[in-house]
């Protein structure tokens, strides 16, 4: 147990970093906690024994005997089952009825049940493929259940051949060729034997294993290849190259000559590197690091022309036309009647859907600097981008409600690609006194997507 939790905190602490959002942990034991887990796990052993005993001792000695496989109707049959199969057997039966009750007992059968489960799998999978709807999330975990059943109910299968038991035929007890004793018995064969001897539990530990590595494999499926596409502007990068965040506000403008003069910046240093500046306003953080859902998530106020053309909108609100892009930030929205101010927002379709439990076309409620309420509702939503955590609002509305917020502390940056390095030491180094930090865009959302 030490050597185990050791090593599970070395994997949190490296390569499972992410999931733990960054927080330090430490191994701690003390000879007492070491103590205490040894004293309760065998009160658990123990009591677990008593009961398991305590039960099996009511049972008459007969049916013990008789338990071929240790489960009582698992594999076994009772002397008054077995009349029963000889009168059935013994019985006129006609011959519809007999096909009905073989074709249910087929149906029925565990190896059955698998085959069919894998083949639907199967045919999820193909479908998907077949129409490029690889991304799909229902159909992934709907053919993961079935390759999940199917699997399972194969593995039932075959734990029950290899105790040599075959399946009821029509007016017959199920047929146990069992060779215990023979030359046949191997370590192999004994382990099959014992994870057979109680199938239903074998099998129900099996699932909950399978069950959660599946959990755990899905989300590295899912997570996307930020490298690909990534100087495309309407891929998830936005064809950015570099995303900087700053401690500090920086009021200059970067754009200008006059704003990277301030921080000793020549045009042969930022040759080519063109800057999206955005205004933040702290909010609630919407990743998949934080189990509870946002209210109130961060907002990023920045110019929607200078998006123009970039990301993927997934989905806009009722009326609105996705083809006005970025321009949708401008829209006149909101309810002529209601007192209350609207924003019109743009964000990550994931993040709105999961992270903040909303959907395009909802409104979130916020307060301004001079502590007045307004709403923001979402237009629309790109897909698979950067963005994620985030809602987009026009920055002459932002600047409106938040006029104590100014400078900038969200930078998105277009660079030479052969160029990235230096422009990014460039920038630490003339902006260190701000806190700013940049981050290749292929790291930043290889960590979030």
């Amino acid at each position: 147990g030490v050597i185990y939790a050791r090593v599970m905190l070395l994997g949190l602490r490296t390569v499972w970093r992410d999931a733990v959002g960054g927080t330090t942990l430490d191994f701690f034991v003390t000879p007492t906690s070491l103590l205490i887990g040894l004293v309760a796990s065998t009160l658990v052993a123990a009591c677990t024994l008593w009961l398991a005993l305590r039960k099996q001792a009511k049972q008459p000695a007969i049916l013990l005997l008789n338990a071929r496989l240790g489960d009582a109707g698992e594999g076994s049959l009772s002397a008054a089952d077995g009349r029963s199969k000889i009168g059935d057997r013994d019985r006129p039966a006609g011959k519809e009825g007999g096909l009905r009750r073989r074709l249910v007992r087929t149906l029925t059968n565990a190896a059955t049940i698998g085959m069919t489960a894998l083949a639907m799998a199967a045919g999820l999978a193909g479908w998907a493929l077949a129409t490029s709807d690889t991304t799909n999330a229902g159909v992934f975990f709907g053919a993961g259940a079935l390759v999940l059943v199917g699997a399972l109910a194969v593995t039932s299968a075959g734990l029950q051949r290899s105790m040599g038991i075959r399946p009821a035929r029509h007016g017959r007890t199920p047929a146990n060729n069992s060779r215990l004793g023979g030359a046949t018995l191997s370590l192999s064969r004994l382990s099959l034997r014992g994870l057979a001897r109680r199938r239903s539990r074998s099998v129900a530990t099996a699932a909950l294993l399978a069950s959660g590595s599946f959990l755990i494999l899905s989300i590295g499926v899912f997570r996307l290849d930020a490298d690909r596409d990534a100087t495309r502007r309407d891929s998830g990068t936005g064809g950015f190259a570099l995303i900087g965040e700053s401690t500090i506000p920086v009021v200059k403008d970067l754009n200008t000559t006059a704003g990277r003069e301030s921080f000793a910046l020549s045009e042969n240093d930022l040759k080519g590197v063109d800057f999206v500046q955005f205004r933040v306003r702290a909010g609630d953080d919407a990743s998949c690091l934080n189990l509870n859902r946002a209210q109130q998530p961060r907002l990023l106020g920045v110019e929607p022309r200078a998006l123009d053309g970039r990301f993927t909108f997934a989905k806009v609100a009722s009326g609105l036309e996705a083809a006005e892009g970025w321009q949708l930030l401008h829209s006149a929205i909101g309810n002529p009647q209601s007192a209350m101010d609207e924003v019109p927002a743009i964000g990550d379709l994931n993040s709105i859907l999961w992270a903040m439990g909303r959907k395009v076309g909802d409104t979130i409620d916020y307060t301004d600097d001079r502590g007045r309420p307004f709403k923001v509702r979402i237009v629309g939503a790109v897909a698979n981008s950067i963005l994620q955590g985030n809602l987009i609002i026009d920055e002459a509305k932002f600047v409106k409600r938040y006029p104590g917020g100014t400078g900038y502390e969200y930078f998105l940056l277009d660079a030479p690609t052969n160029r990235l390095g230096a422009v990014s030491a460039t920038l630490s180094r003339a902006l260190q006194d701000y806190g700013v930090g940049h981050r290749r865009v292929a790291q930043c959302a290889g960590a979030t997507w």
